[in-house]
């Protein structure tokens, strides 16, 4: 390739991250309220239904079954008992929050100006696809936000150029 070439298509790298991540768990609480250990907070009762919705069922307004996990708080299932001072009978991190799945990419080249000056040029893209990666549902019964994705995990697509001058 001739010099003229070689400066316009020559020497040049690119570089990508792929990142595919599973969801991480979760576990359901009932809210406030008394238990035995007289600390705040609980775990609900199973009703034996799987809170997984499955693949095309899930969105970020209702990630997963709710009705897999309801308040112990008034349900008097033990007769004797008063029913803020149980403890629930839900395990932990029975609920699997939503994956990642990431691209980033890279674009970059140096230009030898003379043998001690380069100049380098980076074009660089986060979240190529524009992908939202969303956050954790709310898992605490007697909320607003329960069962729902209220966020992103990742940001949104990110562009950036960059000129380095080396001497």
């Amino acid at each position: 390739m001739n010099k003229a070439g070689n400066l316009l298509l020559g020497g040049w790298q690119i570089g990508g991250i792929v990142t595919l991540q599973t969801g991480f768990p979760a576990t359901a609480y009932c809210g406030g309220g008394v238990i035995q250990n007289g600390s705040s907070g609980c775990y609900p009762d199973a009703t034996g239904i799987s809170p997984a919705l499955g693949r095309g069922n899930q969105d970020p307004n209702r990630w997963f079954n709710t009705a897999a996990f309801v308040d112990r708080i008034g349900m008097n299932l033990p007769a004797q008992l008063p029913t803020e001072y149980r403890f629930g009978n839900s395990n932990r991190n029975t609920i699997t929050g939503p994956g990642i799945i990431n691209v980033d990419a890279s674009l970059n080249k140096n230009f030898a100006i003379t043998e001690n000056h380069k100049v380098e040029f980076r074009f660089e893209v986060f979240n190529a696809p524009n992908h939202p990666n969303w956050g954790q549902p709310g898992t605490t019964l007697r909320t607003a936000t329960y069962g729902a994705i209220g966020g992103t995990r990742t940001d949104p697509r990110d562009i950036q150029l960059a000129l380095k001058y080396m001497f």
